[in-house]
């Protein structure tokens, strides 16, 4: 007889890619969906029933646990409620959109299930490394579940569940997708959006951060998107000089025609080689980036049609959520930037004069925003 797993599969990144494995592990799939009147329930049952087809699956259920909605107490289902903006680990309790005990709720209905259908494995793609900090996303959590299953349901019956991702970090569950050539352009992770994900939820940022980290370019679309550039290629050299010269003629108003000359010539030849940078976008238009060397802010610059929309802020928390950034430099005479920096957690330490004549403050990174 053919091994079988039960396959809990929301449309997004990590169960799919879950449910791949199992089939490569050669188990036979029954794909098994949660509708819980969700914000992006549509397009999640959509992305469900298309992985289903591409995956061949022997049978798929589509179930519904609206009284998750009744239960509330999360903004995934509180419409009243906010979904938090690029606040990922902003603190150490579950988000708002912590579903409390959801997948408590999902892998006891999937062991009733998994039991009538025969099935030897329940995969599930809980992520406890880089996940959002949800208590029901652990490795202790999934072993007592089991246990409880394996109490609960016949004697003559017992099953395994399997989580292959919950010790890998994002870029490590991209990588390994893309490697297996999974479709994960047929997955949606976006807590708040059905047509373009808003790119600031805590998943999207996990998602984009998967990819961002992994150097990979992810397929679907975004209303606000910001990009990590090892290096640049000439178009993207182009955009971001275009910014930068636009931006400072907006601001550094101390900095004389001359040397706004040599400083962007020398960008344009190697001034921007060993940077690595952070690219923002909104509905795929360049508003801004930011551009750091090891553990030091180098460059932040908006383009002024986007002034004082907090474009700024976000590359900021990006990057010191994202890498190890301690320090800033910044012009003496940019007293907004000075401000700015100080606002966001930065205060100065050192003075030091440029390559190009100019008095710069290096500020430390105090306290995160």
């Amino acid at each position: 007889m053919d091994k079988r797993a039960l396959c809990i599969i929301s449309g997004g990144m990590d169960s799919t890619t879950c449910a791949y494995l199992a089939k490569e592990q050669g188990f036979k799939i029954i794909a098994l969906h949660f509708d819980y009147n969700q914000r992006t329930q549509n397009k999640e049952r959509e992305c469900f029933k298309q992985i289903c087809k591409n995956l061949g699956v022997e049978k798929s259920y589509i179930l519904d646990t609206s009284f998750i909605k009744e239960i509330g107490g999360n903004a995934l289902t509180n419409t009243n409620l906010s979904i938090p903006k690029n606040e990922l680990h902003s603190n150490d309790t579950p988000p708002i959109t912590y579903v409390p005990f959801r997948n408590g709720i999902f892998l006891s209905i999937a062991g009733s299930l998994a039991e009538k259908e025969k099935c030897e494995a329940i995969f599930i793609g809980v992520v406890e490394e880089d996940g959002s900090g949800y208590p029901d996303c652990t490795a202790q959590f999934i072993k007592k579940t089991k246990e409880f299953i394996n109490e609960g349901t016949s004697k003559n019956y017992k099953v395994e569940i399997i989580t292959p991702l919950i010790n890998l970090k994002k870029e490590q569950i991209v990588s390994l997708a893309l490697k297996k050539n999974i479709p994960l352009e047929l997955t949606w992770s976006c807590y708040e959006n059905e047509n373009e994900a808003c790119g600031e939820c805590d998943s999207c940022l996990l998602r984009l951060k998967g990819f961002n980290q992994a150097n990979l370019e992810d397929k679907i679309p975004y209303s606000n998107k910001i990009k990590y550039l090892k290096k640049l290629n000439e178009n993207e050299k182009k955009s971001l000089l275009d910014i930068w010269e636009k931006s400072v003629l907006a601001t550094h108003h101390f900095l004389d025609k001359k040397n706004f000359n040599i400083i962007k010539d020398y960008l344009k030849n190697n001034g921007l080689e060993k940077l690595q940078f952070l690219f923002y976008y909104k509905n795929n238009n360049l508003v801004g980036f930011l551009g750091f060397y090891k553990d030091i802010i180098k460059m932040l610059f908006i383009d002024p049609q986007y002034f004082r929309q907090k474009y700024g802020e976000k590359l900021i928390k990006k990057v010191l959520n994202d890498f190890n950034i301690q320090k800033v430099e910044v012009n003496k005479e940019n007293l907004n930037a000075i401000k700015f920096y100080k606002k966001m957690g930065f205060e100065g330490f050192n003075e030091y004069i440029d390559d190009f004549g100019y008095k710069l403050i290096k500020l430390k990174l105090k306290n995160k925003p």
